[in-house]
């Protein structure tokens, strides 16, 4: 009786399971179809390592081998690609460094430019600006924080406007001011003509004259003056004439027609920005940036921390060394460290400098490139 059962255990466990062969009816298990992709991949993991293997392995021998070589040759290389820096082309504008090449806005800027182009010689108006050129623009305000419409208080905004246009540069053996540099409307400079009103201002203080608001016709040059566009902090009484003012904004186009305007309207924006930095009046605080403010800001941020870059570099190479240094001199890897550290120096400055060889403009970001690497 026992061996009977032990007959049909035996048979129990060497049969097939009931699902095995439904499955071997109708074709392979799953597992069976996968086993030769899950081979085949093996195999080609198999043989990527054993080439691996073999490549470091010969590479190890040759630079054992040939040690003079795998020093000399790439610091020589470094110094060659190196010297590329002398030709560094500073890449700040803000446009092309954030703005994507393919955005929606300059997909709608070239629309507004096809239908509303901007002529600087002839019949300029900001409203068709749509490029920031080269301008500036100027905010004062009150040092006591009254209104503007003061004999006083115009007279030294009339002061800045004269001094913006007797700020000179020279340039091809001759010096330029504004006037021959700004944009034209007519035959003239595009002038801030809202700055007539000033001879207007005694009147106005002693009521015998009203200025509307939010348009006005001057009886005298008949020039028009949109005020929103020009003047900040307005009040104005029940009958819609200005009361008082708080802010006035000035705006100084220049021409950007072809590189060279280009040129000269940065060298006239710098000796702007050199000569207003310390300005003081009695009665009016100014602020002014021009179209390279953002440029300049930025340039400056870079700037500011080339003094510890050193230091940086210093405590990033002492931390390096540290990390690979053990207790046990022969196991510590200390001077390897150092020279994976050297390695990627090197290599940063033969990349680098090459790319500037080739003519690739640099940007302030790439001064993190090294510690990207360490």
């Amino acid at each position: 009786m026992f061996d009977e059962l032990n007959a049909a255990l035996f048979r129990s466990i060497n049969e097939k399971p009931r699902w095995e062969e439904t499955g071997a009816a109708f074709g392979r298990s799953s597992s069976e179809t996968t086993q030769p992709v899950k081979r085949k991949m093996g195999w080609w993991l198999e043989k990527f390592d054993s080439f691996l293997n073999r490549s470091f392995y010969k590479l190890g021998a040759n630079i054992a081998t040939n040690t003079g070589y795998y020093i000399i040759i790439p610091i020589l290389l470094t110094a060659i690609c190196a010297t590329g820096f002398q030709r560094i082309q500073y890449e700040d504008d803000p446009e092309y460094l954030f703005a994507p090449t393919n955005g929606r806005a300059k997909q709608e800027r070239a629309v507004v430019e096809e239908f509303f182009k901007v002529n600087f010689t002839w019949d300029f108006h900001p409203a068709r600006v749509t490029r920031n050129g080269r301008f500036a623009r100027f905010i004062m305000v009150a040092k006591d924080n009254g209104s503007l419409l003061r004999e006083e208080v115009w007279n030294d905004i009339s002061t800045v406007d004269q001094m913006v246009h007797n700020v000179t540069i020279a340039e091809e053996g001759r010096k330029f001011q504004y006037k021959d540099l700004c944009a034209i409307w007519g035959e003239e400079c595009f002038e801030n003509q809202v700055l007539d009103i000033g001879e207007l201002i005694p009147e106005i203080n002693n009521n015998t004259f009203n200025l509307t608001y939010p348009f006005m016709l001057n009886p005298r040059t008949f020039e028009s003056y949109v005020f929103p566009f020009h003047f900040g902090g307005i009040e104005t009484s029940n009958s819609s004439t200005i009361v008082s003012v708080k802010a006035i904004t000035l705006y100084y186009w220049i021409r950007t027609q072809d590189s060279r305007q280009d040129r000269m309207g940065s060298l006239w924006e710098k000796q702007l920005l050199a000569d207003f930095k310390d300005l003081d009046m009695d009665n009016v605080i100014v602020t002014f940036f021009t179209s390279r403010t953002l440029e300049t800001e930025l340039e400056n941020n870079t700037h500011s921390v080339i003094p510890y870059f050193g230091l940086t570099v210093a405590i990033i190479l002492v931390f390096c060394l540290l990390t690979v240094m053990m207790g046990d001199c022969v196991r510590s890897k200390t001077l390897l460290g150092l020279a994976g550290i050297l390695c990627a120096g090197l290599s940063c400055a033969a990349a680098f400098g090459l790319l500037i060889y080739i003519g690739v403009p640099f940007i302030g970001i790439n001064m993190a490139a090294p510690f990207l690497m360490l």
